[in-house]
Parts: structure tokens; sequence; C-alpha cells
């Protein structure tokens, strides 16, 4: 079924099926496999309470059992290439922990897990490419956009890195 195919007032009833509901205490692969036994592409995980702890769907937890895959089916591009001893390229996506261990930098934690949400932050507002953020000795150019998704930047880092402003 796609989108095309239903109207705004069509009834969807016969499209639905039960949730597919397992605890948030069983492994990846318990889950994965039990998905694959029935037929199932998502699953709901519920937490000691009884409330929803998350939503995921097969590709997720496939991604987590052998490796990213992209969106065509093929692995992800790296996350950092190295232009030069102090010029990277950075896949957005990739978490902040991961960059500041990998090069030696330290880009503050805070209300976010990557690059991406990084900038975000520092910006308030949704960047078009080319705009640069300065953090401290560390200069950001939007190198690549998918619609409001930040998709790949530059990074330099000037003089002495490891440094939080």
């Amino acid at each position: 079924m796609s989108k095309d195919d239903l109207r705004p007032n069509d009834d969807v009833s016969g499209y639905l099926r039960p949730a597919f509901f397992a605890p948030e205490t069983n492994t990846i692969s318990s889950i994965f496999d039990e998905m694959q036994k029935a037929g199932h592409n998502m699953v709901l995980t519920v937490d000691e309470f009884g409330g929803i702890g998350g939503l995921a769907t097969l590709k997720q937890l496939l991604g987590v059992i052998v490796g990213d895959i992209g969106d065509d089916g093929s692995a992800p591009e790296e996350e950092l290439i190295e232009i030069d001893d102090h010029t990277y390229d950075v896949n957005a996506g990739m978490a902040i922990a991961e960059i500041n261990d990998e090069i030696g930098i330290e880009i503050p934690e805070g209300d976010y897990q990557t690059v991406a949400g990084f900038i975000l932050s520092e910006l308030g507002y949704i960047p078009e490419i080319g705009e640069v953020v300065e953090h401290g000795r560390l200069r950001f150019v939007i190198q690549k956009m998918s619609g409001v998704k930040i998709e790949l930047v530059q990074l330099t880092t000037r003089g002495e890195i490891g440094v939080n402003d």
C-alpha cells in the first residue's frame, strides 16, 4: 500500500494489523528472530511498568546486528575522511563521542548525539550549504544537505585543539 492508494476519507481498518510487542529486556537477536518468524516489520518494546519503551523496524535491528545499511541497501559512506592534518570531511550523523575520540577534539556534550545535532544546537536554525559554525578552534562548513537534514560537513581545526568553549 502506498499513500497514492488512499484518499483522505478512506477507511484504513482493512490495512491495520495487530501491533507486535516485546519486553525491552529481550535481546535484539531474539526480537529479530521472532519478528522474522511472525512476519512483523516493526516492534514496540514494553518497559517494566507496561509503558512503551520504543519502536524499532526490522531494518534497524538488522543494522545493529550486521552493521548499518543505507537506504538503497548499500553500506554507508565513511564517517570521517582526513583531507590534511587539520581538515576532515565528516558525515554529520557521526556520534560526538566517536569524532572526539578519533581525532582528539572536544566537541561539548549537550542535548544531541551527532555532529549535525551539535551544529543545529549552535545555530538554532536549519542551515544552508556553505554556512559556517565556529566553536573555539573548530570550524564547521556545511557541505551537503538533504532537505533539512545536514549530511556532510567539513571540519577544520585551528591551532591547539581539544579546547571547550
